[in-house]
């Protein structure tokens, strides 16, 4: 049995980024990377005023992008994923994941989880 779902306002704070592409010789982008430190979050159960949040932590993001328009994207560090019922597995969730984070999006935008390791946090569930 699922619980009821929850809303969650989410508010970010400062973090810093360094972003590059790397392209093949055609001019395609093939990669990306991104890293630095991530915004502090809030996360705030609209209905009762509960908060979680978490500091601007350290974070790297390196996607991989395929000819069709998908791509695969691996996280290391402090992450935050939130998937909706259309993805794989199926959400709503919101989960803090320090550690490893796997995952592929096709070109509808289904986002499908291939590997989590390290400390994972489902937010929904603090908030609750």
């Amino acid at each position: 049995m699922r619980a009821a779902a929850l809303t969650l306002q989410i508010d970010g704070f400062a973090g810093h980024w360094q972003f590059k592409e790397f392209s093949d010789k055609n001019g395609n982008v093939v990669r990306s990377l991104e890293a630095g430190t991530g915004s502090a979050l809030t996360f705030t159960n609209v209905s009762t005023g509960q908060t979680f949040s978490t500091m601007s932590n350290g974070a790297v993001s390196r996607k991989t992008f395929n000819l069709d328009g998908s791509f695969t994207e691996t996280d290391t560090g402090h992450n935050v994923l939130i998937l909706f019922p259309t993805d794989n597995p199926a959400g709503p969730s919101t989960t803090l994941i320090a550690g490893r984070l796997v995952f592929t999006v096709d070109v509808f935008g289904v986002f499908t989880v291939q590997r989590v390791s390290g400390r994972v946090t489902d937010i929904c569930a603090a908030l609750s």
